[in-house]
């Protein structure tokens, strides 16, 4: 079921950046599609800000989320600091 969630949310269009939650309490952020892959064993390998990898056993993702986006009031979106 949680891979055809992470599925979804890499064939979204647009994209829309995710986080993968581990079972550990850790939260590990996917800001586009191409920083995701799967082996055929089961191991999502996430590419992070300056190159660091965080590989997972798909068994240990428990939930991904969509953080919202910020929008300032009009209507655009607020810039990030």
């Amino acid at each position: 079921m949680i891979l055809k969630e992470i599925e979804d949310a890499l064939g979204a269009t647009p994209f829309v950046p995710f986080d993968i939650h581990l079972d550990n309490g850790k939260v590990v952020r996917v800001p586009h599609h191409d920083f995701l892959l799967f082996s055929e064993s089961r191991t999502a390998i996430v590419v992070a800000s300056g190159g660091r990898l965080h590989i997972m056993a798909v068994s240990h993702i428990t939930s991904i989320s969509h953080r919202e986006r910020q929008f300032a009031g009009n209507g655009k979106r607020a810039k990030r600091r």
